[in-house]
């Protein structure tokens, strides 16, 4: 052992375990931690989002139609193809209220249809009266419940197109009807013309109306 060396040393102490061991491992990981959050730069690292990138709006258009398309299965891709001119066989009226009709509720479930047509035009052939149709305000009610019925009863929850003609005005209940493009053109006023168009466009989309059917030649003149 050396001379100079207390046996004492040899012995084992009996003795309480060190502290502060485990405090420096602790502070060893937390330094670790620190130097991987800054080494980008110190720049914060923002949490992925669990949002999809279809629902978010802050992407691109493209990227979202992307990753659309790649969530879709082919039936569904199918079903947006598809579309229905359902006339007055769309909608129940009872109780002063319009509700989906039963025929066309598994029209609008799984892989819905992409397009509802013509459902306010007001149309003899497809039974649309003003004794049958829906008002100003039961169309839009009826259209905002369809769709919605879509977005609670289809996987992705795509909303429908829905579609109106408009030549002269929405061919609905309580629309406003202008004079016939014929009529117009020999104004040679494009302003008044856009303004028509306009108007037609304000009221169709309060319905909830997405596409309109519109000529934009007037082949007479």
């Amino acid at each position: 052992l050396g001379p100079t060396m207390d046996v004492r040393q040899t012995e084992s102490p009996r003795r309480s375990p060190r502290r502060g061991s485990g405090s420096g491992a602790v502070l060893l990981l937390a330094c670790a931690l620190v130097a991987v959050a800054t080494a980008s730069g110190g720049e914060e690292r923002k949490p992925r989002s669990k949002v999809p990138a279809v629902s978010d709006a802050t992407h691109p258009i493209e990227k979202r139609v992307a990753d659309l398309l790649g969530r879709m299965t082919f039936e569904e891709k199918v079903g947006q193809l598809r579309g229905g001119w359902p006339g007055v066989t769309a909608y129940e009226k009872a109780d002063g209220g319009v509700e989906i009709a039963d025929a066309w509720r598994p029209l609008l479930t799984d892989a819905s249809i992409g397009l509802l047509g013509s459902t306010l035009r007001a149309e003899p052939w497809l039974g649309v009266t003003r004794e049958t149709g829906l008002s100003r305000r039961e169309g839009a009610v009826f259209l905002n419940k369809v769709q919605q019925y879509v977005r609670d009863h289809t996987r992705l929850g795509i909303p429908l197109f829905v579609t109106d003609d408009a030549h002269r005005g929405q061919q609905a209940i309580g629309a406003t009807i202008f004079p016939q493009l014929c009529a117009m053109g020999p104004t040679w006023n494009p302003g008044l013309q856009e303004s028509v168009a306009r108007a037609i466009a304000l009221e169709m989309r309060s319905q909830g109306v997405t596409i309109a059917f519109a000529p934009n030649l007037d082949v007479i003149r």
